[in-house]
């Protein structure tokens, strides 16, 4: 039985429900087959890749940070020579 609130939806409702995703919290690693794909920043954070998820973990806050700009899974992690900058590489073109 339906609650007695419930109203059925219009027929020729075409528009995708209005949610969106936010990322909160990555768990796991990537280390099948990638190499040299962890580091400690300048600023003390540890960096690492988890599939398509570059994350910057702070272990005196207990936060990460989140790039998710690539489409692909992280395969390449490279610092600066003053672990000040890190960049990302991916699978694909």
């Amino acid at each position: 039985m339906c609650p007695s609130t419930w109203k059925k939806p219009p027929v020729n409702q075409n528009k995708p429900p209005a949610l969106s995703l936010n990322l909160e919290w990555v768990h796991g690693y990537r280390s099948r087959d990638s190499r040299n794909n962890i580091g400690v920043a300048l600023d003390g954070n540890i960096v690492y890749q988890a599939a398509a998820v570059g994350v910057g973990y702070d272990p005196a806050t207990h936060t990460q940070r989140h790039f998710i700009a690539h489409t692909d899974d992280i395969t390449a992690i490279a610092f600066s020579p003053d672990r000040t900058l890190v960049v990302t590489g991916e699978v694909g073109a």
